[in-house]
């Protein structure tokens, strides 16, 4: 383990951003195709017009994220003694200190291992952010009883390193 009192820096995984980007353009191909295709009776226009417009505006939007993702060369996590400087999602670029933190998790979601943050109050930690943030952090709490998950995919970091490294830093860290 790191000595605890020096600072990790921990970069953001290029790889996973541009795989969704990739994904993100396919899904707004099939779109303009959807937008254009040949109504029949079961697709009318405005199913296939509805549809495709949902698909368009939505995959853009994650596509312009992931564009600005890959621009941006900032740390994926910074761990020091102030807390976790978190820029792995899209509800990121926050310091959540360590007397806010009650526990760390290590869980397995299908192939991918998440590391989840657990708050010793979860709503103050929520009202700190806008609605869209704060509506899919609730929405992580009511999956997965946290309102931060950082993935395996996100990071290029061993994530059972970092989890027993955040885990010794809340332990010793947290008043």
């Amino acid at each position: 383990m790191n000595d605890p009192q020096e600072s990790i820096i921990i970069p953001t995984s290029k790889k996973n951003i541009v795989v969704i980007l990739l994904g993100s353009i396919l899904f707004i191909v099939i779109g303009i195709l959807m937008f254009k295709a040949e109504p029949s009776r079961k697709y009318p226009s405005a199913y296939l017009h509805t549809w495709g417009s949902i698909g368009i505006a939505f995959f853009s939007l994650a596509a312009l994220y992931c564009v600005k993702k890959l621009l941006d060369n900032k740390p994926g996590l910074i761990i020091d003694k102030n807390g976790i400087w978190n820029n792995t999602s899209i509800i990121s670029k926050h310091t959540i200190h360590w007397h806010e933190l009650s526990g760390v998790g290590l869980t397995k979601i299908g192939k991918e291992k998440i590391l989840f943050l657990y708050f010793k109050d979860d709503d103050g930690f929520i009202r700190k952010f806008n609605f869209f943030e704060r509506f899919l952090m609730k929405l992580n709490v009511s999956m997965y009883e946290s309102p931060i998950g950082i993935s395996t995919r996100s990071v290029k970091y061993d994530i059972e390193k970092l989890h027993r490294q955040i885990q010794y830093r809340i332990k010793n860290w947290a008043e």
